[in-house]
């Protein structure tokens, strides 16, 4: 996923990061890896973001959260989508309320259970064991975004060394690309016309089919065909979640 190498500039004194309103998402996704990969040694990145936290360990992933990854292939093939984030020592201590978890320290998480420990110990095995991940929450603390950066020619001491140097700003690179790439993404995949925002922000006000109807002065069954369309474009496997998705991704979706 990593586009041609050009040169990212960026003030290294002032932790300023080159992520500009006009970068497509290929432009984000090489920056940071650029940036992270030039300052911090990192190799190859995970970021996803998803309207509700607890939904990555219950639902395929694909589906309850938008997720881009350069990390090896087998890192990611080695498990079904919907059980990707399970028994995942670093996600769930971000979905607990961490803000970040390096890779090496992950297994001596006293609540960890021998099941996530093995799945550690096979991410080590693959050489995927000193990195970092980190993760804040957004609206209302529903929703989560988390990046997990892994640093495949560094040591755990050495790596370790650079996150106590530079973890707060590494911490500020990775707010600084979400706050570029998730309305981007969002802009791009989730595409909803007048009528169908219309209808959904009126579900989500608590109006029913019948009260939307008069209200727009259609027929019921029109309600229901926007309604279903709206569901489709929010990927959401019912109206609760296409409602719980537009409210969460904001970015003038309802």
């Amino acid at each position: 996923m990593r586009d041609k190498v050009h040169e990212v500039k960026g003030s290294e004194e002032t932790g300023e990061f080159p992520f500009l309103p006009e970068d497509s998402e290929a432009d984000l996704w090489r920056k940071v890896h650029e940036v992270a990969g030039r300052r911090y040694g990192i190799t190859s990145c995970l970021y996803c973001f998803s309207h509700s936290r607890f939904s990555l360990t219950h639902l395929d992933v694909m589906r309850a959260a938008v997720l881009f990854h350069s990390h090896p292939d087998v890192y990611f093939s080695s498990f079904e989508p919907q059980s990707f984030f399970n028994n995942d020592i670093t996600c769930s201590r971000l979905i607990s309320g961490e803000d970040h978890c390096l890779w090496a320290e992950a297994a001596a998480w006293p609540h960890a259970t021998p099941a996530q420990r093995r799945k550690e110990a096979f991410y080590r095995d693959i050489g995927m064991g000193v990195g970092v991940s980190l993760g804040f929450r957004f609206f209302n603390d529903t929703g989560i975004v988390g990046m997990g950066m892994a640093a495949a020619n560094s040591t755990a001491e050495e790596f370790a060394a650079v996150w106590r140097e530079h973890g707060a700003e590494i911490a500020r690179m990775v707010r600084a690309f979400d706050a570029h790439m998730r309305p981007r993404v969002i802009a791009n995949r989730f595409q909803l016309t007048p009528r169908e925002r219309e209808v959904l922000a009126l579900f989500a006000g608590g109006l029913s089919a019948k009260e939307i109807s008069h209200e727009l002065r259609i027929k019921i069954k029109t309600v229901f065909n926007t309604m279903e369309r709206a569901r489709k474009a929010m990927k959401a496997a019912n109206t609760m979640e296409a409602v719980a998705k537009a409210k969460a991704m904001a970015f003038g979706l309802l």
